[in-house]
């Protein structure tokens, strides 16, 4: 389990806190918490002494989409030195990267084994206005077809915010989101994989947005409405995960086209023709 030591030296005229990360068996055998659709059945998480961890609001996104999720402060505070962490299902959820308030640099984090914890401490405090965002988590869903339920992060035990003084702030209240399945609309799956063309109609460009849930084959080609091929677009191999590719407006008529997708895997093959518009 991860600690945080403090070290604290005063002078007579003033004082300078000096913090001291130690940090004991940060990859040791950690209780992770088993996380299946559903997890927290309560409005809230709670560390025992020192640290709150309520749900407010909800996210909707579909499959292999990235998003940030803000770690919001409902009281203020100015805070010198943070040990914080939260568990997640790994089948649903990624993560990518996180960010301190106001970009702050020199921060430490591990993400293992279903659980991310991140450590800072420094003599100038993060000031915190109330309601304001202590954490950003950059995150990717993975295949949310099989979540029933939304996902809601849970607090790791040891987590705990001290201020310039080095004492342990009691009674911090943390709020997050929490995360739902958003089912896509027909026209934009391709047996499971998300597909989306927006805007749509366009004028100067529309952005074609997929998302693979496994490594595929992809050709999207562009037909005029008397079924002759205009363009292919694509035609390329991608990793699983979310891609955009835009289409420019520049060079079509104005009027109605096809977009002919398709995918093709180890799986098998899957088509989907969408109708798009340009009003150049």
């Amino acid at each position: 389990m991860m600690k945080i030591k403090f070290l604290a030296f005063f002078f007579h005229g003033g004082f300078i806190s000096l913090f001291l990360l130690n940090f004991f068996s940060l990859n040791a055998q950690v209780n992770i918490l088993q996380m299946e659709n559903e997890v927290y059945i309560s409005g809230s998480e709670k560390n025992d002494t020192t640290v709150s961890l309520f749900y407010k609001d909800t996210l909707s996104f579909p499959s292999f989409t990235e998003f940030n999720l803000q770690v919001k402060m409902k009281t203020g505070h100015e805070i010198s030195a943070i040990s914080l962490g939260f568990y997640y299902p790994q089948e649903y959820l990624g993560i990518t990267g996180m960010e301190l308030a106001d970009s702050v640099q020199g921060f430490y984090y591990s993400d293992t084994n279903g659980l991310i914890i991140v450590a800072w401490s420094d003599i100038n405090p993060i000031n915190i206005i109330d309601d304001g965002t202590v954490i950003t988590l950059r995150m990717n869903t993975l295949d949310l077809t099989g979540l029933t339920g939304t996902i809601k992060l849970g607090l790791y035990e040891a987590s705990e915010f001290a201020d310039q003084s080095a004492h342990v702030i009691e009674g911090v209240i943390l709020e997050v989101p929490e995360i739902n399945y958003l089912v896509p609309d027909p026209i934009d799956s391709i047996s499971g994989n998300y597909v989306k063309v927006y805007p749509n109609p366009f004028k100067d460009y529309t952005a074609i947005n997929f998302g693979l849930k496994a490594d595929s084959r992809v050709r999207i080609s562009l037909f005029n409405l008397t079924g002759m091929e205009w363009k292919n677009l694509i035609d390329e191999s991608y990793p699983k995960g979310t891609y955009q590719v835009k289409l420019h407006g520049l060079g079509l008529s104005k009027g109605a086209y096809i977009l002919k997708f398709d995918i093709i895997n180890e799986e098998k093959t899957s088509s989907k023709l969408i109708k798009i518009v340009s009003i150049r």
